[in-house]
């Protein structure tokens, strides 16, 4: 079998569209709901449709959007072994006439493309659907609101790409981890990590306190922290991708080993 053949691909990602816990309708409609409520809780006077909240509880609304997408969007990305959590889905999975490589990277254009995507189109729909409201409703002033759109296209245009690619190999890596809900024991980890990483400074700093006061500046090694931040969101693609490919039948308790 070859290691990668594009009919196989778009056959696995029809197979991972169609297999997965929640159908891409009812996502869409859960999505377009979601956003619509938030908005229209700022955009809206409860005691008076008809006039509006005005340009600052739209940005405030909006901003929540952003907010509540964003973290939607880790959850989608640490679902990559969403469809393969019981040891009847993993055995599907494992006889699955396709290479790793193809089921891996399936899964990840569904899971780290394909879903944030749905995710920005339901923001779009929701917004245009509350515009039409206080069209309706006679608002005089209405606002997009989507002005925070380039913002965070704009990231990825910069050194904060490699920020926010980072962020996504780590739930990445996370999804391939942990067996049982990978989104909350990514974040816990993190959570974990961070503290340990600050005390070990702390200490450090402690240490040195007899020397002289010790001047850490993130500006003065940018780049070099950039560069150790894109070894680790290889090294974490990589390795989800080689615990992916061991995947068995039967898993540890909390971890897919």
């Amino acid at each position: 079998m070859k290691t990668f053949d594009i009919n196989r691909f778009w056959q696995m990602l029809k197979w991972n569209i169609l297999t997965d816990e929640m159908s891409v309708m009812k996502k869409a409609i859960i999505g377009v709901v979601a956003f619509l409520i938030i908005q229209a809780f700022f955009c809206f006077n409860l005691f008076d449709l008809t006039a509006s909240r005005g340009f600052g509880s739209t940005l405030v609304g909006m901003n929540l959007c952003f907010a509540s997408g964003g973290l939607f969007t880790l959850f989608y990305v640490s679902g990559m072994l969403g469809n393969a959590r019981t040891k009847e889905q993993r055995n599907i999975l494992l006889m699955m006439p396709a290479s790793n490589l193809e089921k891996y990277a399936s899964r990840f254009l569904y899971c780290v493309i394909l879903l944030p995507l749905l995710l920005l189109a339901c923001l779009y729909v929701a917004t245009g659907i509350r515009m039409l409201l206080e069209l309706i409703l006679g608002h005089k002033d209405i606002y997009f609101g989507m002005s925070g759109i380039p913002m965070i296209t704009n990231q990825f245009n910069n050194a904060q790409f490699i920020d926010n690619l980072w962020t996504i190999s780590v739930f990445v890596l996370g999804g391939v981890l942990f067996k049982k809900n990978p989104f909350l024991w990514t974040w816990v980890s993190i959570v974990a990590i961070s503290i340990a990483l600050g005390l070990v400074v702390a200490l450090i700093a402690i240490s040195t306190m007899g020397n002289g006061p010790l001047q850490m500046s993130v500006n003065d090694n940018h780049w070099a922290f950039k560069a150790v931040l894109a070894a680790l969101t290889v090294f974490n693609f990589w390795y989800s991708y080689r615990l992916f490919c061991r995947l068995q039948l039967v898993t540890r308790k909390w971890f897919n080993l």
